[in-house]
């Protein structure tokens, strides 16, 4: 991805082991379809659930996560986790923002109704 452009190579000043991949604009312009289409594919299986179901489920796999964490590192702190986690998630919905068309993120605001949940 290098060789192509689609990221670009920088190294940490305080250490020169590390190297950070930074997006170029072309990887942004590249990731594009690929977060529409994953957008599209999201709505289109959730289209069924129930909106309680989908907190249901979130909950679910973030238990799944903290548990996971804790097996693997005893000393892990959770909430330390939950706050990058909430980083991590605006700066996802800030993307999102960027890629998807106005209309899917408005479609997304109407549809709040309960749907009812095929199994």
């Amino acid at each position: 991805m290098v060789k192509v452009g689609l990221l670009r190579r920088v190294r940490d000043r305080a250490d020169r082991r590390v190297v950070f991949l930074i997006i170029t604009n072309k990887g942004e312009e590249a990731l594009k379809p690929a977060t529409l289409a994953g957008w599209e594919f999201i709505q289109k299986i959730l289209s069924q659930v129930s909106q309680e179901d989908r907190q249901t489920l979130i909950r679910l796999l973030e238990t799944l996560l903290y548990e996971a964490s804790r097996y693997l590192n005893p000393k892990v702190n959770i909430e330390q986790i939950r706050k990058i986690e909430a980083k991590s998630y605006d700066n996802l919905m800030q993307r999102l923002v960027q890629h998807i068309p106005p209309s899917a993120l408005e479609a997304k605001r109407q549809g709040g109704g309960k749907r009812k949940t095929t199994r």
